[in-house]
């Protein structure tokens, strides 16, 4: 007998087991914060399908999204955008300044470079590769 036949056995015997939703936000969470993989959680709990573990994750996210939070992929921290002046929100615009900024003085050295120097760095999109 195959392992492949065995584990089908398994789902299929735990088919009808419905699960309470604080149950399924529960291992949802944990998979996004705990920094496991969906079949981690799913032997942690037995009863539980990777695949559910990973559809649960993803209702999850979408529930967390329409109440203004969100997973942030890096860190698996759950942040709360709706409030402009959480430490958090402030943080983020920083960065963000931070970031526009690097990218004004980048496309300015590359004009400079272009008009002074006839030096040519931006990517010509029509040509063809050699």
């Amino acid at each position: 007998m195959d392992n492949k036949n065995v584990s089908s056995k398994k789902i299929r015997r735990n088919w009808h087991l419905r699960h309470d939703p604080s149950f399924k936000r529960k291992v949802a969470l944990e998979y996004l914060e705990g920094g496991k993989s969906c079949r981690q959680v799913a032997e942690k709990y037995g009863t539980v399908d990777h695949t559910q573990v990973a559809a649960w994750a993803r209702a999850l996210k979408q529930e967390l999204k329409a109440e203004g939070k969100v997973v942030v992929p890096e860190t698996f921290k759950l942040l709360n955008v709706k409030q402009p002046d959480s430490p958090e929100y402030l943080a983020l615009q920083k960065e963000l300044e931070q970031a526009k900024l690097k990218i004004a003085g980048l496309e300015t050295m590359i004009s400079i470079a272009d008009e002074q120097l006839g030096v040519s760095i931006r990517k010509k999109y029509g040509t063809k590769q050699s």
